[in-house]
């Protein structure tokens, strides 16, 4: 029953609709206490965490700013500031919510030190133009939640 509930939610949701980001935080929420994710082997590529990081710091460029151009901005600011080779942003049709939960499900399992600098990362991407939206706090809330570390930006 779990399955098809989740799947359900899944069909109804479409990660690639800004307006859409409330239900994609209920549901990534809800999932997360109906089916905690499996264990995952951390002998992955540092590639895998590369890739990881790209997903979900586009995300959050994407959902908190109103043009490309500041996505790309707040993007490649973000994987300046934290050292990350690969500067460009996927682009907003790339996204969708199962690949989102996989790469979620995978960092969310990284030791303590990983976890922390993707947080710090994911914050730095929100300040990148000095304002703080309702997409953003309700994204940052999700991944801080997931990553079961608290966010000093939301309250």
């Amino acid at each position: 029953m779990q399955k098809q509930t989740t799947a359900l939610l899944l069909q109804v949701i479409n990660l690639g609709d800004k307006n859409q980001i409330s239900a994609w935080a209920f549901y990534e929420l809800l999932t997360y206490q109906l089916v905690k994710p499996n264990k995952v082997n951390f002998l992955k590529s540092q590639k895998q965490l590369l890739t990881s990081w790209r997903y979900l710091i586009s995300i959050m460029a994407h959902f908190g700013s109103d043009s490309l151009e500041q996505a790309q901005l707040a993007y490649s600011n973000t994987a300046s500031a934290f050292k990350v080779k690969q500067q460009s942003i996927l682009s907003l049709n790339a996204l969708n919510l199962s690949e989102a939960k996989m790469h979620l499900d995978y960092l969310a399992k990284l030791p303590i030190k990983n976890k922390n600098a993707l947080l710090h990362a994911l914050e730095f991407c929100i300040k990148h133009d000095k304002t703080i939206t309702e997409n953003e706090t309700i994204l940052l809330y999700v991944l801080s939640t997931r990553l079961e570390l608290p966010s000093l930006i939301i309250e």
